[in-house]
């Protein structure tokens, strides 16, 4: 796997995270 590939990747798995998060956050302002 390339440098560019590789950077891809985490970029993605990082976005989902992000993703993760924000939609937990939401959650937990609903549930309050």
């Amino acid at each position: 796997m390339s440098d560019y590939e590789l950077k891809e990747k985490v970029g993605r798995d990082e976005f989902k995270l992000l993703k993760k998060a924000v939609i937990f956050l939401e959650k937990k302002q609903k549930s309050t």
